[in-house]
Parts: structure tokens; sequence; C-alpha cells
């Protein structure tokens, strides 16, 4: 069994996610250019996390900017060690900023050879300044102050979201903008001016997440309740984010491993967590850079891991262990599993190959199973654990070794409550882990808002575990959303049925890509063309059913439509649209297909059982 594994994108809507990617600077949120800036350390808030947004910015503080967006940023302090200027102390606060500001040639003195740290700055003058740090010039832009520097500005995006004008005082709330649209717009040299510093861009914008986490410290493992002392993060306003889930200090649990960011007063949160068997340390137990457990190999990504599986930190080949893994799947630390350990997932894979382990080849049954969240672990089992392919499973390890056990089916039923955050009345936890498979071990991760009003029976529920506080932590699901299958349109089919045997022939078209399938001693049962669901077992189409018309629709936003009687429908976030013409399809995108009068809706299933608006017919 193959698996094929889609990865859905948690809705910054449903979990308040800290990353907020835009699609350019015209789409920028406050909160997201506050967390860019943060990171870089260019603007940040007072001790309450605050960033004086309305109050007007001097050219000190303009100063600071400049430099701490430039590339010498984090290499200049504030103070002096000379006076340039006679109403700049070598004292000030800002004086080593004011210095470098004006060796980079972003900022003059007065004819009068004063700097006035204090003055208020107007739009043209942050503007000049700052088409200075981009490397461009009056060559560039020409002459005729400040109209030929505001018109290249405009034409560069900078004033995105500003709505100061030329000769009006600027405040730091517009230099927020300022900056950051600086960040995301094209340099003198033609890259984006992010680059100068370091950092890339994701499609139209600045890539948020790596600028925010490579500015995080960490990785650090919660021992105590009182994590976060010594942080320098502050209690008060702290913005706590779990697996990418919007969390209260609460809901930090023991071995959690966190980044933290005291600029941002934020700190993000993980809690995958790996068990099996400690088999080795690669090159050697004198400095581990990586880790074989059960048979997998795992890098090694702080000092204190490294030291707790090196000769001094007391695990033994052998033992059995849990390896702390941190954003990028690392090991940010290691605790000794004493007595037995088990662990819960969807068993894609089983069976016997070879393994190499300290300079040793061995040949070992294995398994591979799927988490909740997604993960997918493999691990040397002691018997072979074939017959639990397609099925949950738990993995027991004592001794040294890793035992294949079942489980009992779980009894979980009821509705599902994104007001409540309760499924069948169980509170789930805000950083539960839900994982949709089917009967070809397709999976896809999933979240509470996409189950909100489905109504969940037994048969539904393969596994449910809870927390220390009986929350639902973890989640997996029976062919419940749907997500995990292909959706577009069967375009032919031929099929042959008898007492004796069974075969068919069926083309299909999915989005842009076209395909065949040929059946041999099975038939789909399928009596006509259209709309079609499709579920792969790895590149092949195992099984085909056609969809339900709901009938002419209205296309309402960009995730419903609303059918004639009025009543609206979700759309399937990978909802695809075609237009028909003579029989044939022309795949068309949801704002293509606003454009035309008569448009068809098809879907899998009734909402409350989860299903979805999956095709559209534009005619």
């Amino acid at each position: 069994m193959k698996q094929k594994f889609l990865a859905l994108v948690l809705a910054a809507a449903v979990t308040a996610s800290l990353f907020v990617l835009p699609a350019s600077a015209a789409y920028v949120s406050e909160t997201t250019a506050k967390q860019v800036l943060g990171a870089l350390d260019i603007m940040n808030g007072d001790a309450s996390g605050d960033y004086k947004l309305g109050n007007t910015l001097t050219r000190a503080e303009l100063a600071k900017l400049l430099v701490q967006a430039s590339t010498k940023r984090n290499t200049v302090s504030g103070s002096s060690k000379f006076s340039l200027y006679s109403d700049v102390p070598y004292t000030h606060w800002a004086a080593g900023y004011i210095q470098e500001a004006v060796s980079l040639g972003c900022m003059s003195a007065y004819p009068n050879g004063t700097f006035q740290p204090s003055r208020q700055v107007l739009l043209e003058e942050a503007t000049s300044a700052i088409l200075r740090l981009m490397g461009y010039s009056s060559a560039d832009y020409g002459t005729g102050y400040p109209d030929a520097q505001v018109n290249f500005a405009k034409s560069l995006g900078l004033y995105e979201n500003v709505s100061a004008s030329v000769g009006s005082v600027i405040t730091r709330g517009t230099a927020l903008y300022l900056f950051y649209n600086a960040l995301c717009a094209t340099a003198k040299n033609g890259s984006a001016y992010i680059k100068t510093l370091g950092y890339s861009i994701s499609g139209d914008g600045l890539d948020v997440e790596d600028i925010v986490t490579s500015n995080s410290e960490g990785p650090l493992i919660v021992t105590s309740d009182t994590w976060y002392s010594g942080t320098g993060l502050s209690t008060t306003g702290l913005s706590l984010y779990k697996n990418g889930a919007s969390i209260s200090l609460s809901d930090v649990e023991l071995y959690d491993v966190v980044y933290y960011s005291p600029s941002l007063n934020a700190a993000w949160v993980y809690d995958s967590k790996v068990t099996g068997v400690f088999q080795s340390a690669l090159p050697s137990r004198i400095s581990p850079a990586s880790v074989v457990v059960s048979g997998t190999t795992y890098s090694i990504e702080s000092v204190s891991a490294s030291e707790a599986l090196s000769y001094t930190g007391g695990l033994s080949y052998g033992d059995t262990v849990t390896l702390l893994l941190g954003r990028d799947g690392g090991v940010a630390g290691v605790i000794s599993s004493s007595g037995t350990a088990t662990v819960y997932g969807y068993v894609t894979a089983a069976g016997s190959k070879t393994y190499t382990n300290t300079g040793s080849t061995v040949y070992s049954h294995y398994i591979s199973i799927l988490t909740a969240g997604g993960t997918s672990l493999e691990y040397q089992v002691a018997l072979d654990a074939s017959d639990s392919v397609g099925s949950v499973a738990c993995i027991r390890f004592s001794d040294g070794a890793a035992y294949v056990g079942g489980v009992t089916p779980s009894t979980l039923s009821g509705k599902v409550s994104i007001s409540s955050k309760t499924i069948a009345g169980l509170e789930v936890s805000p950083s539960v882990s839900i994982l949709d498979v089917d009967t070809e071990g397709n999976a896809v991760t999933t979240y509470l808002q996409r189950l909100d009003g489905v109504t969940l029976s037994s048969g539904d529920v393969l596994l449910y575990l809870t927390d220390s506080d009986g929350r639902i932590s973890d989640l997996i699901l029976n062919q419940v959303t749907g997500d995990t299958k292909s959706y577009g349109i069967l375009t032919a089919v031929s099929e042959s049925t008898s007492n004796i045997t069974a075969s068919g022939s069926y083309s299909y078209l999915i989005g842009s890509s076209s395909g065949r399938v040929s059946t041999s001693g099975i038939a789909f049962g399928l009596g006509s063309t259209g709309p079609a669901a499709f579920i792969f077992s790895g590149n092949s189409v195992a099984k085909i059913s056609l969809l339900s018309e709901l009938g002419s629709v209205a296309l309402t936003g960009s995730n419903s439509v609303t059918a004639s009687d009025g009543t609206k429908y979700l759309l399937s976030d990978t909802v695809s649209a075609y237009y028909v013409s003579a029989g044939s399809y022309t795949p068309l995108t949801l704002e293509q297909a606003k454009s035309y009068s008569t448009l068809t809706a098809f879907y899998d299933k009734a909402e409350s059982l989860g299903g979805r608006v999956r095709v559209l017919l534009a005619y």
C-alpha cells in the first residue's frame, strides 16, 4: 500500500497564526508589518509591546530605523565615543545610529552643523532617506525635490497602506509601512531589498515565517510551569502558538519545545515526539550530530540533545528514548522513557527490510505509521506486523524492542462544534492533531474548523487520545472529509460485467491533467460520465464514484455558492471548475467561472457528514 499525503494549510482566520503571508505589500496587515520589523529589530515596541504607532517620528528615530534596515543592522550601539554635531552629545541614545545613518548617505546634517534629532520628519524626507538606503539616487529618479522622489517611490510601491501626503509630518505607523514596503520593493541591484539582508521572497511577498523564526531564540525544553523565566518574555500580552494554533499559557505542557522572540513577546511551541529504541549515535557518541532510533535517523539541532546522546549523557544503546522534535524536525531534546512507552498511529506499511546500524547489517521486521499530526514514522519491530496495515495500531517499547498491538475501536460519536471547541461534548485541545485516512492509505491532516457542524458516528473515528487535562489531543478519522480524494470529470466509460468476470475502461480529467485506467476482474459500476471522485492507490486510480448534482447555483464568494432556493453550500478548498461546450471540458479558475451566467454544482455528500461542493460546471 502506497501512501499519498496531502497537506492542508491552516487558514489564518481559523488558527490566528502569527505567520500571515501577504500576496504583496498592498495586502499587508499592521500585525504582519510589526512582526517583520520587530523580528528584524528595525522597529520594536516598548516593554508592554506597544509600538507607539500614533506618535510622530523624529529624525533620531528615523536614523535608527535606517541603520537597522541596512547591512549594518545590529552592529551599531546607540551611544558614540564622540560627537559629530553640537546638538547630539556622544551620550545621546541615538548618537551611534545618527553617525552611521550619515555614513550610509541616507541622512545629513543641516547647514549650521546641527542634526536636530528631535525634529519631526516629513513624508518626503523619509522617502528620500529610504530610497538612498535602497541604493537609488537622483540619477534614477531625476531632480525636482520632492516630486521626483515621491513619484519614484510610488512606482516602487513604497506608499502602499500609507495615507500621509507630501509636506505632512509622519507617524511611527506611517514609518512602519514605509519600511515594510521597502523590504518588499525592488532595490537598485534589481532584487527585492529584503534579499540584501539575507532573506527570501515567498510568492509575491516576504517569507514572514523565515524572517520571524530565524530571528527567534531556542530551542528551549519545557521542564516547569515557569519555563519563560530568564527568556525576556513577559506573560502580559504574550503571544503563544502551538503547532500553528493560538494557545494560552496553560496549554504549554511538560517537554514541549519552545522558540521565542523577546522583541515580539511571542513564542512558538511544538509537541512532536518520537519514541523508540536508541540504536546508534552518528558519527560517534563523542559528539553526535544525528541519532538512529528504531531504524530511523534524525538530525540533532541542539547542544543539550547532543550531550544527552553522547557517552556522558547516561543513555545506553537499547534504551527506550523519546526524542523531542523542533520546528524543522530536528532533535531538540531527549528524555529517557523508563519502563514501557506507547505510540499510536495509522499503519501504512509493514514487512521486512535490511537495516544497517553501528556497522552491522540486520534483516528486520518494520512498520510504518502515520501519527494524528501527519508525521510518518518507521520502526523496527520484533514480529511481522503485515496484518495491521490499514488499521490503527500501537507500538509498545520494552526491554530494547518494539512490539505492535491492536487498538480497541473508539466509541466517540457526536457533533463537532467550533464555537464550543468540542467533539461529542468532549473539549478539544487548542493544538489538537487530526488526520483523515481512506481505504487506500491516502491521508490528509485537517482541522477543527473543517469539521464544524459534522456529526461523527462511531465508525468515523478510528482513534482518539486525550491529554492530561482530558481534552482530545489526537484524532484519526475514517474517510470523513473526503479530502483525500481527487475530483474532476469522468469523460468516458466502458464496462463489461457477467456472472464470471468484469472489466472496465475509464477516461478522466482532473484539473488540466487527463488520464485513462483499465480494470480487469472488477468494474466500478458507473452508468454515465460527469463530475466524479477518484481514489488513488499510488499513481493508479483504485476507485471512481460519480458526484451528486446540486443544481444551478451562483458564486457568492470565495468559499460558498447559493442555490436557487437561497441555501448556501460550502466549496471545497480545492474546488475545480470547467467550462462545458460540445461535450468537452476546459478548466477554469473560480474568478473565471464567475463570468458565466449558468453554473451547476456537484458535491460528494452532505455537509453534516463532511461533504463539500467539489466541482462547478459553467455553460
